[in-house]
């Protein structure tokens, strides 16, 4: 099962929504009773795949790239360049 925010990805490609295999994509809603997923993809581009928000994939659908871990710290910013 995956959670809110897990990095996943497709086990295949799916033209009919612009996702290939390679893209990656964020869970941004699991419906429990029904066993499914709304993942946003993004291309190579980091730009989002609209396409795919409006399917429901299954967890056979998917693979595990990156758990979320709400207790990661940020990564540091980059500091200005003094003027």
């Amino acid at each position: 099962m995956f959670n809110l925010y897990d990095i996943v990805r497709l086990k295949k490609d799916r033209p009919d929504i612009k996702v290939n295999k390679n893209n990656t994509g964020t869970v941004i809603d699991i419906i429990k009773n029904e066993n499914v997923y709304t993942v946003e993809f993004i291309d190579e581009n980091n730009e989002a795949i609209e396409e795919s928000i409006y399917v429901y994939f299954k967890e056979s659908d998917l693979m595990l790239v990156e758990p979320y871990d709400k207790f990661q710290p940020l990564t540091e910013r980059p500091k200005p360049e003094a003027v």
